[in-house]
C-alpha cells in the first residue's frame, strides 16, 4: 500500500478519534478535514471543546519502523508558527488508534529531538 494511502487511513482513524473526543454536536459543527489543502500545512482543524472553541490544528502521522515521524519543511513552519494550538497527532495503523497526542511539537525540544538535516524524529 502506497504512503498516500496510509496517510489517508491515518487521517480517518483520528477524524474518529476527534469525533469520539468531542461528541457528535460539537464536531458536527467544528471538526473538518482540511487534508485536500497542502498548503495549510496540518490535516484536521478541530477545537479543544465546545465550552472554549480554541482551535486545534492537527497534522497526522505514523510512526515509521524506528519509532519516527517525518515532516516536511513547510509542515515544521506552520506547526511552529501555531505553537500551542498545533498537535501532532500519532497513528498506529495496527491498532487503528491514536497513539500519542503531542501539543506544540515544533516546540523549544524539537531541534534536540530531530536528526540533523533531517525532520525525522523520535515520538
Amino acid at each position: 500500500m502506497n504512503s498516500f494511502k496510509l496517510g489517508a487511513i491515518a487521517e480517518e482513524i483520528a477524524m474518529a478519534h476527534e469525533r469520539n473526543r468531542l461528541g457528535k454536536e460539537v464536531a458536527d459543527k467544528y471538526l473538518k478535514s482540511v487534508n485536500d489543502k497542502p498548503v495549510l500545512g496540518y490535516d484536521i482543524e478541530s477545537v479543544e471543546s465546545e465550552n472554549t472553541l480554541k482551535p486545534r490544528f492537527i497534522e497526522v502521522k505514523t510512526s515509521n519502523s524506528r519509532g519516527e515521524v517525518i515532516i516536511s519543511d513547510h509542515q515544521v513552519k506552520v506547526l511552529r508558527s501555531l505553537a500551542e494550538r498545533a498537535f501532532l497527532y500519532v497513528v498506529s495503523l495496527k491498532s487503528k488508534s491514536v497513539e500519542r497526542i503531542i501539543q506544540n511539537p515544533i516546540g523549544e525540544d524539537f531541534e534536540a529531538r530531530s536528526k540533523v538535516n533531517s525532520y525525522n524524529f523520535k515520538i
